[in-house]
This record gives structure tokens, sequence and C-alpha cells, in this order.
């Protein structure tokens, strides 16, 4: 959803600027650097990726009033049958 309306705003002339995209994992074991970089150009080409430890995740989603969750393996596996 957020690339569409990047695009959108990418064809809009007014526009001095158009905002990126910032993708920030939870699960940082699972998205390396490497990963984010396979990952997020499907999204969108000009999408950053970051990743942190745990207390550096909590740290800035709360600066920002974001609630995040993380599904177990199982969990998520159970959820999706």
């Amino acid at each position: 959803m957020l690339a569409q309306v990047i695009r959108k705003l990418e064809n809009n002339s007014e526009l001095d600027a158009v905002p990126r995209g910032l993708f920030i994992s939870v699960d940082p074991q699972r998205d390396t650097p490497e990963a984010l970089a396979n990952y997020l150009p499907y999204f969108h080409p000009d999408f950053i990726g970051a990743s942190g430890d745990q207390q550096n995740t909590l740290s800035l989603t709360r600066q920002l009033g974001i609630l995040y969750g993380k599904a177990e393996a199982d969990s998520a596996a159970a959820a999706a049958a």
C-alpha cells in the first residue's frame, strides 16, 4: 500500500520531493541487511530497510508511537492454516 502511495506521489508534478518508504524489521536474525536489500526492491526501488537489536527497536517504536509484535513460527503457521 505504501508503494502505491509513493508511486502516485511520484507522478504528481506539483511536489518538489517525494517521501521515501522505511521498513523497520522486528526480526533482525531473519531480516539481515542482505535479506532486506533483496526483499525491499520488490515493493519499491527506493525503500530503505533498517534493523537493530530488540532494545533499539523497542526504543524507536516507542518514540514513534508504534506497537509491534513478533509471532512465533508455529503460531504463524497455525494462523495461516
